[in-house]
């Protein structure tokens, strides 16, 4: 599989398959406008995302509303975040095995 390195051909891309920030290289898994939009098409994308990213607020955010499971590759502190964990479990419930053990205790 090649490896995307063309900034606006990986935009492309994930703007019609979120999935393919998978086939991104290193440097364009850390563009906020490639993981905003690949999150925005497919929530699940996020698992391909930098560490950087998994810990930005908004791209987690937008990644939960699209698919709640996506909660499982967001950093640890959005783990502990109670905005981020209830979006996430409006969209799939079983998404709060995924929070931090206080928000697990606190919303179960």
């Amino acid at each position: 599989m090649k490896t995307i390195t063309d900034r606006d051909e990986a935009l492309e891309a994930v703007t019609d398959w979120g999935h393919a920030l998978r086939r991104v290289s290193d440097r364009l898994i850390d563009d906020e406008q490639i993981v905003s939009e690949a999150v925005k098409n497919d929530g699940h994308a996020l698992r391909f995302a930098s560490e950087r990213l998994q810990d930005d607020e908004r791209i987690v955010s937008e990644a939960v509303k699209q698919y709640g499971w996506a909660l499982e590759s967001a950093s640890e502190r959005l783990k502990d975040d109670a905005l981020i964990v209830m979006e996430a479990i409006k969209k799939y419930p079983r998404a709060l095995v995924f929070s931090s053990n206080r928000l697990q205790k606190e919303l179960s």
